[in-house]
């Protein structure tokens, strides 16, 4: 389920590092379930917010990265950023490709974030799982 919905990948490993914390005791029963809910909620949450802004799974996923660093980003960068993505398919096997795409993303970025998380957001972007 989560290889079909890139922002799914987050909450699934936030998931596992909650069940593992409670195999370690260091939640109990009360607290794990009340941690599971609220990622349960997240992920309803997102749904309904990817729905409204009309963002596939890979965009969606785009724009809550580009979130976190610039709250005033919008659907239709998001939407270009994963167009971006498109245009370089080869980018995970193909270094003169991943450099290409990542220069590109650079390029794009720094108008709307500036210089100071710029590097750290581009990585965050090239990890995202596409479909």
């Amino acid at each position: 389920e989560s290889q079909s919905k890139p922002f799914l990948i987050s909450i699934g490993e936030r998931a596992e590092a909650v069940a593992e914390a409670y195999e370690n005791r260091q939640l109990t029963t009360q607290q794990a379930l009340i941690e599971f809910e609220k990622l349960a909620e997240e992920n309803n949450q997102a749904s309904i917010e990817r729905a409204e802004l009309k963002l596939d799974e890979n965009a969606y996923a785009i724009y809550k990265v580009l979130k976190n660093a610039d709250d005033n980003v919008t659907p239709e960068q998001a939407r270009d950023l994963s167009k971006a993505f498109d245009n370089f398919p080869d980018y995970k096997w193909d270094p003169a490709v991943e450099r290409a795409l990542r220069w590109m993303l650079i390029l794009a970025l720094k108008p709307h974030i500036g210089t100071e998380n710029l590097i750290e957001l581009t990585n965050a972007l090239m990890k995202l799982e596409r479909i």
